[in-house]
């Protein structure tokens, strides 16, 4: 797949310790910087305005975008270099009618559909192009704000190069708001307990914590920052019981405190 990427946990933010020890992304997950690209167009898109509208006039007829080893969650940015053919197709319908783009995560295990094409898991996140540059080649850098998550009711047969699908949004819940509550405050403590051992980790997970306006964005947007492992994401991005989120990713930042803790682990950015 002629396609390069980075996700947050690789290029965005300070989050390295985040990745499992030996994991590697494949060379075509190219990581790239809007920093560094001064010409990137922002398309000025407020998500917390009219967000859920503009998707439902597209549930029927969503772009996929199929990748291994990502799993994009609302409430996240992820940014993406697109060089295939049939993906500079899409970005480039998705640009003109400012389309969302579902990303879909393929499994290790492959396996094709009747037209040839490898099957992709049927929950993942969809969100908007929030900032994209064409380059002088037909290239194209985006970035992508997560918006909510879907679910493929039926992909299309093939009419452009790249997959279509018709979705149905799926809602979070909450089943114990006041154990949700509790999982917080550890989260706020593990991370006053980061602050000594490395500030920038602690500063960058704070300010998630801050910014988030509910307990959902906070689990959808900390899982993005601090699951690596492409299988526990997919099970997170699965899971519509916001109290199970944050009890997993409350325990993950746990865990994170426990390796920066270890003799080694605050020299680890």
């Amino acid at each position: 797949m002629g396609l390069g990427c980075s996700g947050r946990i690789a290029t965005r933010h300070p989050l390295r310790f985040a990745t499992k020890p030996g994991t590697r992304y494949p060379s075509r997950f190219a990581p790239f910087r809007f920093d560094n690209h001064p010409r990137a167009e922002s398309l000025g898109r407020n998500l917390s305005m009219h967000q859920s509208d503009d998707l439902k006039k597209h549930i029927k007829d969503l772009p996929v975008f199929p990748l291994p080893q990502i799993v994009f969650f609302p409430h996240s940015r992820l940014p993406l270099h697109i060089f295939e053919p049939r993906y500079r197709e899409l970005i480039q319908h998705a640009r003109k009618d400012d389309l969302p783009i579902m990303m879909g995560h393929l499994p290790s295990e492959r396996t094709l559909d009747e037209h040839g094409r490898p099957h992709f898991l049927a929950v993942g996140g969809v969100g908007f192009m929030e900032r994209c540059e064409e380059l002088p080649d037909g290239r194209f850098l985006i970035e992508l704000a997560g918006l909510s998550r879907v679910k493929v009711v039926q992909e299309h047969d093939p009419a452009f190069l790249y997959r279509r699908a018709e979705v149905e949004i799926l809602e979070s819940f909450s089943t114990n708001e006041t154990a949700e509550e509790d999982n917080i405050q550890v989260m706020q403590m593990v991370v006053a307990g980061l602050r000594a051992l490395n500030p920038k980790v602690a500063e960058y997970l704070s300010k998630l914590i801050q910014e988030s306006r509910s307990s959902s964005a906070l689990s959808d947007a900390l899982a993005a920052a601090v699951v690596s492992d492409p299988d526990e994401r997919q099970r997170l991005i699965e899971e519509l019981d916001v109290t199970k989120r944050i009890e997993s990713v409350t325990h993950r930042l746990s865990e994170l405190l426990a390796i920066a803790s270890q003799p080694d682990g605050s020299n680890i950015n």
